[in-house]
């Protein structure tokens, strides 16, 4: 799709000097070679235009990560055994493969850089554990640290077999793992030589409820369920996070949910229905220490994998439509979402924005 016009709006120009990064599922029926690169520029009419960048072979790149304060992105493959791929990110927008590692876990679905800038976490799956990386001067993966295995299980046994850790989250010197396998979400601290310790009990969950994804809005901790389809809501207490309440991810009736990403956008939650095929977005009235939904909107695609806000946009990886979708999000004074542009690629369940209209590093 090189030097494609997307058929944008005008006030989407803001995207120029952007860069789309998409990661999704390979095989030997699906047509994606690996991490997926796209740029914004101006035509010679002034018009916006889509270019696409050479991709960068690795197999099965389900989630991507960008480095805060260096042009570098990571990719997890979702394989047994898990690899994980540091890239860098070039003034053009376009990437550069570094080198690939190999953890000792299994299903690699998630990863992130700690708070310091210096590791790479990766939520492995399929073997409930969680492996550390150190990151070189020249943005290399080191091979493994440390890989911390979890234990237990759930009511679900479809589901809930043995621990399944779906997202790794560094907060404020800790590192929350949410394990959709033992319904908690594990608290870990990593040491400065990347080593994982417990750094106090897990947070409980309802039972059978299956944490996927959190965000932490302050004094909030907000989880997306993916077995009950429900936001679980808790308070920060005498360090403890209490239990406020739950609320379900859609009004949608009938047929089955299965929440996705979650993001915390403007203080705003954003929410994946698979299944449903939308996006629900919450208000966290603090005041009264509740949810409130405030707009649903259909995705324009099938089973919503992953989120991304950029300033101007809401980015969809729809995995089975073989489409990232672009809706521009509503200014002052307006209201709704409006679908603004579609890139195509294959079984996509990974998309991340960046501009690169300013060197980083």
């Amino acid at each position: 799709m090189a030097d494609d016009d997307p058929a944008t709006s005008g006030d989407s120009s803001i995207l120029v000097g952007s860069a789309v990064y998409v990661g999704g599922y390979t095989g030997e029926d699906v047509q994606r070679r690996g991490v997926e690169a796209y740029r914004f520029d101006t035509d010679q009419a002034d018009r916006l235009a889509l270019t696409e960048l050479a991709p960068v072979p690795a197999s099965s790149p389900s989630f991507l990560v960008a480095h805060p304060d260096r042009p570098l992105l990571y990719a997890v493959g979702e394989t047994s055994p898990t690899t994980v791929s540091a890239l860098r990110i070039a003034e053009d927008g376009s990437l550069e493969l570094l080198n690939t590692v190999v953890s000792a876990g299994a299903g690699g679905c998630h990863l992130a850089v700690d708070e310091t800038g210096q590791y790479v976490l990766v939520a492995h799956y399929t073997s409930g554990s969680v492996s550390t990386f150190g990151i070189a001067a020249d943005g290399r993966l080191s091979e493994e640290l440390d890989h911390h295995v979890f234990s237990g299980s759930g009511p679900d046994a479809d589901r809930q077999d043995g621990p399944h850790a779906h997202q790794v989250v560094p907060h404020e010197g800790r590192v929350l793992v949410c394990d959709l396998g033992t319904d908690q979400v594990h608290q870990l601290r990593l040491d400065v030589e990347g080593h994982l310790r417990l750094a106090a009990d897990p947070v409980a969950l309802p039972a059978g409820s299956g944490p996927r994804h959190l965000v932490v809005s302050g004094e909030h901790l907000v989880v997306a369920c993916e077995l009950t389809a429900r936001l679980w809501l808790a308070r920060r207490e005498d360090h403890l996070w209490q239990e406020v309440g739950s609320w379900p991810t859609t009004s949608a009736t009938g047929g089955e949910c299965f929440p996705s990403a979650l993001r915390l956008h403007e203080g705003q939650l954003l929410v994946g229905n698979r299944g449903p095929d939308t996006v629900a977005v919450f208000d966290l009235d603090t005041e009264h220490g509740r949810l409130v939904e405030v707009a649903e909107l259909s995705t324009g695609g099938r089973w919503p994998r992953d989120l991304w806000c950029s300033a101007s946009h809401l980015w969809v990886a729809n995995q089975n439509s073989d489409t990232v979708v672009a809706f521009r999000r509503p200014r002052d004074g307006e209201s709704g979402y409006v679908l603004d542009f579609e890139i195509p690629t294959a079984a996509p369940a990974a998309v991340l924005v960046r501009d690169v209209s300013t060197p980083a590093g």
